[in-house]
């Protein structure tokens, strides 16, 4: 507590208080929680670890698109770091937010896109339902090793943290 308040003054002092600062100090204190809180440690703990992952990164995230949502360059460099994040070290939190804030984001970025160019708009109509086709005809070629795969994928991924 008086970690985040010295660390508040400290953005105030350097003009570094922005929302996006502050949020992103009460999300990192939540993650912070999540490793020296006995509670959250061993088998017992696993859902709440998980949960208060997702709160912290979930504040963060949010805050970087509701904040810098014009450019969209900052959610989209949080989104790749929580997903390699989440990869790299086995965390389901990581990759569930990394994944929602790099989807909003890329549909947010499309919305504008479409809106200053308008035959953008049927360009990327065609491009993407040409590409829902192609992945439907492949699925209906594929769908045993496909289900088998995708069976096995989230079986590991119950595994992780």
């Amino acid at each position: 507590m008086l970690v985040n308040w010295a660390i508040a003054l400290g953005l105030a002092d350097f003009s570094l208080a922005t929302p996006f600062a502050y949020s992103s100090l009460v999300g990192l204190s939540i993650l912070c929680l999540v490793w020296i809180e006995p509670t959250c440690q061993g088998r017992q703990g696993k859902s709440l670890r998980h949960l208060l992952r997702l709160l912290g990164t979930g504040i963060i995230a949010s805050a970087a698109l509701w904040f810098h949502h014009q450019t969209g360059i900052l959610p989209g460099i949080l989104s790749l770091v929580a997903i390699f994040a989440g990869l790299a070290l086995r965390i389901r939190a990581f990759l569930y937010i990394g994944t929602f804030t790099f989807v909003a984001n890329a549909f947010y970025q499309l919305v504008i896109l479409i809106s200053l160019y308008p035959l953008l708009k049927w360009i990327i109509g065609l491009l993407v339902g040409v590409s829902l086709l192609s992945i439907a005809g492949n699925f209906e070629t594929r769908r045993t090793q496909l289900t088998s795969l995708l069976q096995n994928w989230l079986r590991d991924l119950q595994e992780w943290e």
